[in-house]
């Protein structure tokens, strides 16, 4: 039995994403090494949050997100291209753009001879990043695999992130990372993370919104899911072991885990 068959009897995801994560890692591994002597371009979205942060609660993962900042558009979108047409092993696409979007598809052969693909998105941004870039290591317990000194978010920005893109598609997968990225804010002691960034996400995303309002869209958008179709779309994409077991109780507890930090939020703060 080869490593991809056992990885896939014991996470109980299709064989094919196990290959899928492994090029992931692969494409990941190979601009590592680029991006780590950078700050413009930033890991960001669901596979950084839970192949960085979640742990062993981490899902499937089948793209790579980007935000990208820069000074000269044009230029920057060639430079992009370069960086990616650099990697072996790949079939780059040319980038396409959809609004401020720059995607390309970066396709392999597998042993059957289908080829597959994974999409690699830059979020195209003018100016500079308003939030603190770390650098981050992120595993995979799918593959087996480990890429350090990445350019990303915190946890807590991230989550942030996450909870927008809630708000705005309400996806399980978003549903799914959202939830873990506040049960990891709480255990670390970093929900004040939250409210002290909510400036730099008003900069970074041109509203006005304060993380009050924001968790009453996301717990609104919540109520508005049918849970049944987010529990058949979703769980192919998170390991067997992880599988919200009843998905109705899983959005009411996301729901109250989000009105405990609305909660905390309009404690008046002591002088």
């Amino acid at each position: 039995m080869d490593e991809e068959i056992l990885q896939s009897a014991k996470s109980g995801l299709p064989k094919n994403y196990i290959i899928k994560e492994w090029h992931v890692f692969d494409i990941l591994g190979k601009m590592a090494g680029t991006l780590a002597k950078r700050e413009d371009i930033i890991f960001k979205g669901g596979t950084a949050l839970n192949k960085i942060y979640l742990g062993e609660m981490q899902r499937f993962s089948e793209d790579i997100d980007f935000d990208c900042f820069y000074k000269n558009k044009e230029e920057k979108i060639i430079e992009l291209g370069e960086i990616l047409n650099e990697i072996e092993g790949y079939s780059v696409s040319k980038g396409w753009r959809l609004r401020e979007t720059l995607r390309f598809e970066l396709s392999y052969v597998l042993k059957s001879g289908q080829k597959d693909r994974v999409f690699v998105e830059f979020n195209l941004r003018k100016g500079k990043c308003p939030f603190e870039v770390l650098k981050g290591t992120a595993r995979s317990d799918i593959s087996r695999q480990v890429v350090a000194g990445i350019p990303t978010y915190s946890l807590p920005v991230l989550t942030m992130l996450k909870i927008d893109a809630l708000i705005s598609r309400g996806e399980g997968k978003d549903v799914y990372d959202v939830y873990y990225g506040l049960v990891e804010i709480e255990k670390k002691s970093l929900m004040s993370e939250l409210t002290k960034n909510i400036e730099k996400y008003q900069e970074y995303s041109g509203t006005k919104i304060d993380y009050e309002e924001m968790i009453k869209r996301c717990i609104k958008k919540l109520e508005s899911l049918n849970w049944r179709a987010l529990q058949k779309l979703t769980n192919p994409y998170i390991p067997y072991q992880n599988r919200p077991r009843d998905w109705e109780g899983f959005i009411r507890n996301l729901i109250l885990l989000l009105d405990r930090q609305m909660k905390r939020v309009r404690k008046p703060v002591r002088l």
